[in-house]
């Protein structure tokens, strides 16, 4: 899914989430794309895309920010509450019902982009396979 087939308002929230991503790599953590994306199990070009707004944040990277750094998600897509997930902070509970239903639009998002992919491999896979049968007939 490109980054032309988000909503305005939903292409908005992933580029300034991709800015605080930024800010707490480089003002918090202090570190490299790579030192960051690591821990994550990211690699520092798709990472890189991420904070760039080209790349939809996944879930994968959502559960990785938090056990690997603590950080807030709610913080993360809406800029509001800390950055950094405390005992009493349950993300899902400070977020209003606008800010759910933007980010379920994500991991919407991100399911479709996947569905898509998927999709495009099946048919990918079924030219391979006609061509290795029609090479294996010439024989």
């Amino acid at each position: 899914m490109s980054k032309n087939s988000l909503s305005k308002e939903v292409q908005d929230a992933q580029d300034e989430a991709g800015k605080r991503l930024k800010k707490f790599r480089t003002e918090v953590t202090k570190k490299t794309q790579i030192e960051f994306a690591t821990p994550l199990d990211y690699k520092q070009p798709a990472y890189q895309s991420v904070e760039k707004g080209v790349n939809s944040i996944t879930f994968k990277l959502l559960y990785g920010l938090i056990k690997a750094y603590g950080l807030n998600i709610n913080w993360l897509i809406t800029g509001e509450g800390p950055m950094f997930i405390t005992d009493s902070t349950n993300p899902s509970e400070k977020m209003s019902h606008n800010d759910l239903e933007q980010l379920l639009q994500l991991v919407e998002v991100e399911r479709d982009k996947y569905k898509e992919m998927w999709e495009n491999a099946e048919d990918h896979i079924e030219n391979y396979k006609s061509l290795l049968m029609e090479a294996l007939r010439k024989r």
